[in-house]
């Protein structure tokens, strides 16, 4: 499936960048790269640095930006260690970033990811397959009622935590809970029935927690933030779209 995306706020995040011409940039979160391309646009002798985990996005990305590929450097990495993408690179100040946090809609679009609710598909959720060892099945299966319970209510804000994770314990000594179905019909068990008539799909608030555990979101965020500040030229912009009150 075609990594499509179309970008939040993104003549919001160009006007506060301000971009220079000559000017350094890195998009932290690459996705489907239509941030960069409105930064490339804006380059004359400048430079681009997009960052990805996701190598699908990665590999989009550079169709997308193929007209100003002497002006993109594409890096294979989590943002969090923007430090060492830049040192690697010779640098040792840039004009801005941009992060644009949380799942991508081409990722919630394909279903053997695993991220959707709304397809039967694999408990898998990793941004990065290749260096991200632990899967959504592997948390869930393995877990311990307690700290399901924590990630449920913390990262999801999830008002039903307890008797979800209960449940998830309950339907595993059964048999393993290896796909995205079986999970949102474990949800719904967990949540009663006047309560899953209100706010939405039951599962959206597990499936996010249960992705910011697997892919360490809120930690990644914290060390990126901390470091892209220090590489920051005096003056230097860094823009961050957000999604939920947790990563404020």
């Amino acid at each position: 499936m075609e990594f499509a995306h179309r970008s939040v706020l993104l003549h919001e995040c160009i006007d506060a960048l301000a971009i220079k011409p000559d000017g350094i940039y890195l998009d932290g979160t690459l996705g489907g790269a239509g941030h960069s391309l409105e930064i490339c646009r804006s380059l004359t002798t400048g430079r681009l640095i997009g960052v990805d985990r996701d190598l699908v996005a990665l590999e989009a990305a550079k169709k997308r930006l193929y007209r100003h590929a002497k002006k993109v450097t594409l890096v294979h990495d989590n943002f969090e260690n923007v430090g060492a993408i830049l040192t690697a690179l010779g640098l040792d100040r840039i004009d801005g970033m941009l992060f644009d946090l949380g799942v991508s809609s081409p990722q919630l679009d394909i279903p053997g990811r695993g991220f959707s609710y709304n397809e039967d598909a694999p408990l898998d959720m990793r941004m990065d397959p290749g260096n991200n060892t632990l899967n959504a099945a592997e948390v869930i299966n393995t877990y311990n009622e307690h700290d399901l319970a924590r990630i449920l209510r913390v990262y999801g804000e999830e008002k039903f935590a307890s008797q979800i994770a209960r449940e998830i314990v309950r339907r595993r000594e059964h048999e393993p809970i290896e796909t995205t179905g079986q999970f949102v019909e474990i949800i719904k068990a967990g949540i009663p029935a006047a309560a899953r008539r209100h706010g939405g799909h039951p599962a959206k608030k597990s499936f996010q927690a249960i992705r910011i555990e697997v892919n360490h979101e809120l930690d990644v965020l914290e060390r990126g933030l901390d470091a892209a500040t220090r590489w920051l030229n005096p003056g230097g912009r860094i823009c961050v779209i957000s999604y939920h009150s947790l990563e404020l």
